[in-house]
C-alpha cells in the first residue's frame, strides 16, 4: 500500500494539489517533493480561508506529514 501512494504522488509532482491540515487549514500549491513520512514540499502555495475565496500567498512551504489530514489532486485548469 505505501508503494501505491508513493507511486501516485510521484506522478503528481509539478501539479496543483490541495492539502487539508489537522488544524483545518487548507493549502493549495504545486507539489515539488515528498518523503516516506509524507512530508510535502509545495511551491507557489496559498492558504485558503474556509468559507471564502480569500487566498493568502505563502510561497514555498514544507508541511510535516503527521499534520496532513487529506490530500487532493486538483484539475489542471
Amino acid at each position: 500500500m505505501p508503494d501505491d501512494i508513493s507511486s501516485l504522488l510521484e506522478r503528481q509532482k509539478s501539479r496543483q494539489i490541495m492539502i487539508k491540515l489537522r488544524s483545518g487549514t487548507v493549502v493549495h500549491g504545486i507539489l515539488r517533493d515528498f518523503d516516506i513520512h509524507m512530508t510535502m514540499k509545495l511551491d507557489s502555495a496559498n492558504q485558503v480561508s474556509t468559507g471564502s475565496d480569500k487566498r493568502d500567498e505563502i510561497g514555498s512551504v514544507l508541511l510535516r506529514g503527521d499534520n496532513i489530514l487529506m490530500i487532493s489532486i486538483l484539475d489542471d485548469g
